[in-house]
């Protein structure tokens, strides 16, 4: 008997540990209960804060995509005008070293310089009012093509600055030493 009734005793007190730990796990289990509706709050809090994240993110990303193409214009446009700028740069230096050399600045000037200034052509005489033909009816025949006027280059005028001794106006020696700076 006495082996039986050892028995007994350990699943006595198995049953006393095995109902004291489920006290406890109730317990546990209860302010789980009672925290739940916190939990589910926060799990929703956290679902919105991710869902404007990624909004977010998508704007960022659509503003960043718009940036660089506003940016890429404006290098673009900055690369033309780098160009343009090189190439008249390059023009200019070229114009100051011809005129440097004692030349034209455009060869055409120079060609036109040499060759032999046009002679005014004769005025034309007025003709008498006998000998003069009839007026024509205006509707019949429109008016004669007026014909273009001839551009003819201006002479040099007085007021032009003075040259030096070496041939070169203070404009023309300005220009030349702003463009030997820049070298």
């Amino acid at each position: 008997m006495e082996l039986s009734l050892i028995l007994d005793v350990v699943v006595a007190g198995l049953l006393v540990a095995t109902i004291g730990y489920a006290a406890v796990l109730n317990r546990k289990l209860q302010s789980l209960r009672a925290n739940k509706a916190e939990f589910e709050a926060m799990i929703g809090e956290f679902n919105d804060a991710t869902r404007r994240t990624e909004g977010s993110i998508q704007a960022l990303r659509l503003a960043a995509d718009q940036t660089a193409k506003a940016l890429s214009v404006q290098v673009e446009r900055g690369q033309a005008l780098r160009d343009e700028l090189t190439f008249l740069t390059g023009r200019a230096d070229g114009a100051a070293e011809r005129i440097a050399s004692g030349g034209s600045a455009r060869p055409e000037v120079a060609a036109y310089a040499a060759s032999p200034k046009p002679q005014a052509a004769p005025r034309p005489q007025p003709v008498p009012a006998a000998a003069a033909p009839a007026p024509r009816a205006a509707a019949n025949n429109p008016a004669p093509p007026r014909p273009a006027p001839v551009a003819r280059p201006a002479a040099a005028s007085a007021d032009e600055p003075e040259s030096d001794a070496g041939g070169r106006s203070k404009a023309e020696q300005d220009l030349l030493k702003a463009l030997r700076e820049l070298r």
